[in-house]
């Protein structure tokens, strides 16, 4: 499993503790997004508590490496966004060839 534009293994002091796959982000409103409690409190289950743990090494992860983290999903977004206008307009062109050939021949 390598490192590529669009995902990108969380290691940890040299643990793998999680991926990120940018295929799988979509842009949200800042209004949507929920804080999670990470605080581990004596009532946690052990379960729980892993997942925690897990979480602040996932967040601590995300925070020092930010900047390069933005900048790629704004690279894979900036694609995807030239990608669809360029479909659009090969579809565009393909109906318009389609209506006129369907125009032609009723002719």
């Amino acid at each position: 499993m390598r490192d590529k534009i669009d995902f990108k293994k969380i290691v940890y002091y040299g643990e793998l503790i999680g991926v990120l796959n940018f295929n799988l982000m979509i842009p949200v409103e800042d209004v949507l997004i929920q804080k999670i409690d990470t605080k581990i409190r004596k009532h946690d289950n052990a379960d729980t508590r892993k997942k925690k743990e897990l979480l602040i090494k996932e967040l601590e992860w995300c925070n020092e490496h930010a900047r390069a983290l933005t900048n790629t999903a704004n690279v894979l977004y900036a694609k995807y966004i030239r990608w669809q206008m360029n479909n659009t307009f090969i579809m565009m062109v393909f109906l318009l060839f389609f209506i006129s050939t369907r125009a032609y021949n009723s002719l």
